[in-house]
């Protein structure tokens, strides 16, 4: 598209919920430093989506050019990302060829591992290095295999959010997904914790990412269809109160003696639906990897409920700690409220995510 690693663009996370945009500056000759240039968020109405998709893009569209002209934001390019039911991603193992011979055959690949047709969908794919299989003896395969990170996307969905993107103004030069952004957030904030198995849970309005990271690289993806709005509506019809009421409760505000005790065992048992999830996946890849995660790193906008770190650890038995997405980006406190950005922090992981992708050497 003629863009150079010079040029200007935004992450755009397009939540349920709400949508959040990030800009970041790459410091000159300091290879992964960043500086905070805009920070922020708009809130959705209820129901704007629905598995991904909108009736109303419009609506998300005024959205997004309300919140590019309160940033005063000067770009016109911008990176996104999808999630949920309507992607695919998985590790595979295939015969070793080239990078170019693997882009004629990835569809045929493909199709034994997607369960929606082939014509319904994006594909892309990472080549991550050599697997070596033992050659089988009645074979004159040699059993030399590559792993590949096969992604898939419905072609509605990418198109629904290039257009959005487009009407308020914008261009879409990269599209990922929130579970990776989130990973490369992590990557470039946690670096120190590369050796370890470690996973990142974002916990969104509708849905959860899972992944586990494993000497850096992504071991375990999954999308979740569960999160905060969870919560939300529980105590929506329980306490009989409006969503907007329900949302401030869930994170502690206008709590009163009289529902304290009602919404500390929803938030206690709604957790433990998640956990559960949460279990699953560890479990499947403590057991395909034969190795244990050592530490959960939450985010998203459910992160911010008050113990939530602690009832997730005393289930799942690992510690689980906030992640910070801004943690090694320089943030100038002259400009940025620190008020206001302690409260944006657990909800900007994906955007923060998606503002590193244009500076990124496999970008």
């Amino acid at each position: 598209m003629g863009l150079s690693k010079k040029s200007q663009s935004v992450g755009i996370d397009i939540g349920s919920h709400s949508i959040k945009i990030v800009q970041l500056l790459q410091i000159v000759q300091k290879k992964k430093q960043f500086e905070l240039l805009n920070a922020g968020l708009v809130p959705l109405p209820e129901n704007t989506f629905e598995d991904g998709m909108t009736e109303n893009p419009n609506l998300v569209s005024e959205a997004v050019k309300q919140l590019i002209s309160s940033e005063k934001i000067k770009t016109k390019f911008a990176v996104i990302s999808v999630s949920g039911e309507s992607v695919v991603i998985k590790k595979i193992n295939i015969p070793k060829m080239s990078e170019h011979e693997l882009a004629e055959s990835i569809k045929m690949e493909a199709e034994q591992y997607i369960p929606f047709d082939i014509k319904d969908v994006n594909i892309d794919f990472t080549i991550l290095g050599t697997a070596v299989k033992e050659p089988d003896a009645e074979s004159e395969d040699t059993g030399e295999q590559m792993e590949v990170l096969l992604v898939a996307a419905k072609k509605d969905i990418i198109e629904q959010r290039e257009s959005i993107l487009l009407n308020a103004g914008l261009k879409p030069v990269i599209f990922d997904l929130d579970v990776l952004a989130v990973k490369n957030n992590f990557s470039l904030n946690y670096g120190e914790k590369m050796d370890e198995v470690v996973s990142i849970v974002n916990i969104g309005a509708s849905v959860t990412n899972i992944g586990i990271i494993e000497g850096g690289s992504a071991g375990f993806t999954r999308d979740i269809l569960l999160g905060g709005n969870k919560f939300t509506k529980t105590i929506q019809k329980q306490l009989k109160v409006d969503y907007e009421d329900a949302e401030k409760m869930k994170l502690g505000l206008n709590v009163t003696e009289d529902n304290k005790d009602k919404i500390v065992s929803i938030i206690m048992e709604d957790t433990d639906v998640i956990a559960s999830e949460i279990q699953k996946s560890i479990e499947f890849y403590s057991t395909a990897a034969n190795r244990n995660v050592e530490k959960i790193f939450l985010s998203g906008g459910s992160s911010k409920i008050s113990g939530i770190n602690q009832l997730l650890s005393e289930k799942l038995g690992v510690s689980v700690e906030t992640l910070d997405p801004l943690k090694k980006v320089s943030v100038n406190k002259k400009i940025f409220d620190p008020e206001y950005i302690d409260y944006i922090s657990p909800m900007i992981a994906t955007a923060t995510g998606l503002a590193i992708r244009r500076f990124d050497d496999s970008d």
